[in-house]
Protein backbone atom coordinates (compact mmCIF):
# COMPACT_ATOMS: atom_id res chain seq x y z
CA UNK A 1 0.00 0.00 0.00
CA UNK A 2 1.27 3.31 -1.15
CA UNK A 3 1.62 5.34 1.93
CA UNK A 4 2.85 8.67 0.70
CA UNK A 5 -0.34 10.33 0.95
CA UNK A 6 -0.87 9.19 4.62
CA UNK A 7 2.86 10.31 5.61
CA UNK A 8 2.33 13.60 4.23
CA UNK A 9 -0.77 14.44 5.98
CA UNK A 10 1.04 13.27 9.32
CA UNK A 11 4.12 15.42 8.29
CA UNK A 12 1.73 18.62 7.63
CA UNK A 13 -0.13 18.08 10.63
CA UNK A 14 3.37 18.08 12.87
CA UNK A 15 4.33 21.38 10.66
CA UNK A 16 0.86 22.66 11.29
CA UNK A 17 1.58 22.92 15.02
CA UNK A 18 5.20 23.80 14.70
CA UNK A 19 3.96 26.73 12.73
CA UNK A 20 1.66 27.98 15.39
CA UNK A 21 3.85 27.45 18.10
CA UNK A 22 6.82 29.27 16.38
CA UNK A 23 4.29 31.81 15.52
CA UNK A 24 3.42 32.74 19.19
CA UNK A 25 7.30 32.71 20.22
CA UNK A 26 7.40 35.10 17.01
CA UNK A 27 4.84 37.42 19.02
CA UNK A 28 6.29 37.15 21.65
CA UNK A 29 9.40 38.48 21.19
CA UNK A 30 8.84 41.31 19.06
CA UNK A 31 6.21 42.69 21.57
CA UNK A 32 8.88 44.03 22.74
CA UNK A 33 11.23 44.37 19.84
CA UNK A 34 9.92 45.81 17.16
CA UNK A 35 7.26 48.28 17.12
CA UNK A 36 4.47 47.82 14.44
CA UNK A 37 5.57 51.78 13.56
CA UNK A 38 8.98 52.67 14.42
CA UNK A 39 8.20 56.39 14.16
CA UNK A 40 11.22 58.59 13.12
CA UNK A 41 14.15 56.27 11.49
CA UNK A 42 17.23 57.90 13.40
CA UNK A 43 16.34 56.88 17.45
CA UNK A 44 14.91 53.72 15.67
CA UNK A 45 18.29 52.63 14.02
CA UNK A 46 20.51 53.84 17.18
CA UNK A 47 17.69 51.53 19.26
CA UNK A 48 18.23 48.46 17.15
CA UNK A 49 21.97 49.08 16.73
CA UNK A 50 22.35 49.04 20.65
CA UNK A 51 20.04 46.02 21.10
CA UNK A 52 20.01 43.50 18.67
CA UNK A 53 19.44 40.58 19.79
CA UNK A 54 15.31 40.38 20.03
CA UNK A 55 15.42 42.63 17.02
CA UNK A 56 17.29 39.38 15.23
CA UNK A 57 15.08 36.71 17.28
CA UNK A 58 11.67 38.28 16.49
CA UNK A 59 12.75 38.36 12.54
CA UNK A 60 14.08 35.00 12.45
CA UNK A 61 11.21 33.57 14.31
CA UNK A 62 9.35 35.10 12.13
CA UNK A 63 11.45 33.48 8.97
CA UNK A 64 11.43 30.08 10.85
CA UNK A 65 7.78 29.88 11.49
CA UNK A 66 6.70 30.49 7.65
CA UNK A 67 9.54 28.12 6.40
CA UNK A 68 7.94 24.97 8.62
CA UNK A 69 4.28 25.90 7.22
CA UNK A 70 5.06 25.67 3.44
CA UNK A 71 4.12 21.99 4.01
CA UNK A 72 0.86 22.46 5.38
CA UNK A 73 -1.09 23.50 2.84
CA UNK A 74 -0.72 20.45 0.87
CA UNK A 75 -1.55 18.25 3.73
CA UNK A 76 -4.81 20.46 4.46
CA UNK A 77 -5.54 19.76 0.82
CA UNK A 78 -5.06 16.75 0.55
CA UNK A 79 -8.13 15.99 3.42
CA UNK A 80 -10.19 18.68 1.89
CA UNK A 81 -10.16 18.01 -1.53
CA UNK A 82 -13.47 16.68 -1.77
CA UNK A 83 -14.33 20.14 -2.49
CA UNK A 84 -13.18 20.54 -5.50
CA UNK A 85 -10.10 22.00 -7.69
CA UNK A 86 -10.70 25.14 -6.34
CA UNK A 87 -8.73 24.25 -2.96
CA UNK A 88 -5.34 25.07 -5.26
CA UNK A 89 -6.01 28.45 -4.83
CA UNK A 90 -5.70 27.89 -1.04
CA UNK A 91 -2.97 25.66 -1.78
CA UNK A 92 -0.91 29.01 -3.76
CA UNK A 93 -2.55 31.65 -1.53
CA UNK A 94 -0.77 29.86 1.32
CA UNK A 95 2.22 28.77 0.12
CA UNK A 96 3.01 32.46 -1.87
CA UNK A 97 1.56 34.49 1.23
CA UNK A 98 4.29 32.17 3.66
CA UNK A 99 6.71 33.21 0.80
CA UNK A 100 6.00 37.26 1.12
CA UNK A 101 6.13 36.88 4.98
CA UNK A 102 9.35 35.61 4.54
CA UNK A 103 10.42 38.26 1.96
CA UNK A 104 9.28 40.88 4.16
CA UNK A 105 10.80 39.49 7.67
CA UNK A 106 14.47 39.13 5.74
CA UNK A 107 13.86 42.59 4.42
CA UNK A 108 12.87 43.78 7.69
CA UNK A 109 15.80 42.62 9.64
CA UNK A 110 18.25 43.32 6.92
CA UNK A 111 17.58 46.82 6.54
CA UNK A 112 17.74 47.27 10.11
CA UNK A 113 20.54 45.43 11.12
CA UNK A 114 23.21 46.66 8.37
CA UNK A 115 21.80 50.20 8.10
CA UNK A 116 22.03 50.36 12.05
CA UNK A 117 25.35 50.07 12.62
CA UNK A 118 26.29 52.16 9.30
CA UNK A 119 23.97 55.00 10.62
CA UNK A 120 26.09 55.03 14.24
CA UNK A 121 29.24 54.99 12.30
CA UNK A 122 28.10 57.97 10.08
CA UNK A 123 28.49 61.20 10.44
CA UNK A 124 25.29 64.37 10.56
CA UNK A 125 25.59 64.98 7.08
CA UNK A 126 24.96 61.48 5.41
CA UNK A 127 22.62 59.75 7.96
CA UNK A 128 19.46 61.89 6.46
CA UNK A 129 20.12 59.54 3.35
CA UNK A 130 20.43 56.47 4.78
CA UNK A 131 17.24 57.81 7.40
CA UNK A 132 15.80 57.59 3.56
CA UNK A 133 16.36 54.55 2.81
CA UNK A 134 15.47 52.80 5.79
CA UNK A 135 12.24 54.15 5.22
CA UNK A 136 11.75 53.31 2.32
CA UNK A 137 13.53 49.67 2.85
CA UNK A 138 10.98 49.60 5.55
CA UNK A 139 7.70 50.53 3.85
CA UNK A 140 8.42 48.06 0.96
CA UNK A 141 8.34 45.43 3.67
CA UNK A 142 5.35 46.26 5.18
CA UNK A 143 4.18 46.47 1.10
CA UNK A 144 4.85 42.97 1.14
CA UNK A 145 3.36 42.12 4.64
CA UNK A 146 -0.01 43.47 3.52
CA UNK A 147 0.19 41.39 0.18
CA UNK A 148 0.84 37.88 2.28
CA UNK A 149 -1.97 38.96 5.25
CA UNK A 150 -4.09 38.76 1.57
CA UNK A 151 -2.75 36.30 0.55
CA UNK A 152 -2.46 34.09 3.40
CA UNK A 153 -5.72 34.80 5.62
CA UNK A 154 -8.19 36.00 3.70
CA UNK A 155 -7.99 33.41 0.35
CA UNK A 156 -5.59 30.68 1.83
CA UNK A 157 -7.72 30.36 4.96
CA UNK A 158 -10.64 31.25 4.11
CA UNK A 159 -10.79 28.76 1.22
CA UNK A 160 -10.02 26.14 3.83
CA UNK A 161 -12.37 27.31 6.25
CA UNK A 162 -14.87 27.12 3.83
CA UNK A 163 -14.26 23.77 2.84
CA UNK A 164 -14.75 22.34 5.85
CA UNK A 165 -18.54 23.43 5.39
CA UNK A 166 -18.48 21.08 2.50
CA UNK A 167 -16.77 17.58 4.21
CA UNK A 168 -16.98 15.70 7.53
CA UNK A 169 -12.86 16.03 8.09
CA UNK A 170 -13.53 18.51 11.16
CA UNK A 171 -16.70 20.07 12.93
CA UNK A 172 -18.25 22.87 11.46
CA UNK A 173 -16.83 25.22 14.48
CA UNK A 174 -13.43 24.72 13.06
CA UNK A 175 -14.82 26.27 9.77
CA UNK A 176 -16.23 29.14 11.50
CA UNK A 177 -13.32 29.03 13.91
CA UNK A 178 -11.18 29.82 10.33
CA UNK A 179 -13.51 32.45 8.95
CA UNK A 180 -13.25 34.80 11.89
CA UNK A 181 -9.61 34.68 11.08
CA UNK A 182 -9.58 35.14 7.86
CA UNK A 183 -12.15 38.22 8.15
CA UNK A 184 -10.21 39.71 10.99
CA UNK A 185 -6.93 38.99 9.95
CA UNK A 186 -7.02 39.03 6.43
CA UNK A 187 -9.79 41.46 5.11
CA UNK A 188 -9.80 43.82 8.02
CA UNK A 189 -5.96 44.41 7.18
CA UNK A 190 -6.56 46.34 4.30
CA UNK A 191 -7.56 48.83 7.05
CA UNK A 192 -6.20 48.12 10.03
CA UNK A 193 -2.53 47.52 9.22
CA UNK A 194 -2.41 50.92 7.36
CA UNK A 195 -3.87 52.28 10.65
CA UNK A 196 -1.48 50.34 12.81
CA UNK A 197 1.89 51.47 10.67
CA UNK A 198 0.54 55.35 10.11
CA UNK A 199 -0.36 55.30 6.59
CA UNK A 200 -3.71 56.38 7.66
CA UNK A 201 -3.60 59.11 10.46
CA UNK A 202 -5.87 57.81 13.11
CA UNK A 203 -6.56 59.01 16.35
CA UNK A 204 -4.82 56.76 19.25
CA UNK A 205 -8.30 54.90 20.26
CA UNK A 206 -8.65 54.05 16.83
CA UNK A 207 -4.89 52.98 16.46
CA UNK A 208 -5.45 50.53 19.82
CA UNK A 209 -8.81 49.28 18.40
CA UNK A 210 -7.13 48.39 15.00
CA UNK A 211 -4.27 46.94 16.78
CA UNK A 212 -6.34 44.55 18.89
CA UNK A 213 -8.29 43.36 15.97
CA UNK A 214 -5.38 42.46 13.96
CA UNK A 215 -3.47 40.43 16.99
CA UNK A 216 -7.50 39.07 17.64
CA UNK A 217 -7.68 37.71 14.03
CA UNK A 218 -4.25 36.18 13.76
CA UNK A 219 -4.01 34.36 17.12
CA UNK A 220 -7.52 32.99 16.06
CA UNK A 221 -5.92 31.85 12.43
CA UNK A 222 -2.97 30.53 13.57
CA UNK A 223 -5.23 28.90 16.04
CA UNK A 224 -7.27 27.23 13.33
CA UNK A 225 -3.92 25.98 11.77
CA UNK A 226 -2.90 24.55 15.40
CA UNK A 227 -6.52 22.89 15.30
CA UNK A 228 -6.09 21.72 11.92
CA UNK A 229 -2.69 19.99 12.77
CA UNK A 230 -4.09 18.60 15.75
CA UNK A 231 -7.23 17.07 12.89
CA UNK A 232 -4.62 15.66 10.19
CA UNK A 233 -2.93 13.48 12.98
CA UNK A 234 -6.01 12.30 13.90
CA UNK A 235 -6.94 10.78 10.29
CA UNK A 236 -7.02 7.16 10.57
CA UNK A 237 -8.42 5.98 7.30
CA UNK A 238 -5.66 6.22 4.85
CA UNK A 239 -5.37 8.86 2.64
CA UNK A 240 -4.72 8.07 -1.56
CA UNK A 241 -1.88 11.23 -2.50
CA UNK A 242 -4.10 13.18 -4.93
CA UNK A 243 -2.73 16.24 -7.47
Amino acid sequence: MDETGTNLVKLSGVCAILYGVTWVAWLVVSAVATPWDPGDMGPYLLQVNADPTAYLVANWLAVISHVVGLPVALGFYQVLRRWGAMLWVGVLALVLGSLFFIAANIMFRAFAYELGSRYVAASEATRPALEVLASTLYQTGLFLDLIAHELFFSIGIGLFSLAIFRTSVAPKWVGWFGMFGAVAAGGFSLLTLPIIVGWIVAPEPLVVLASGVMIVGMLAAYGWIVVMGIVLLRQREPVTLAT
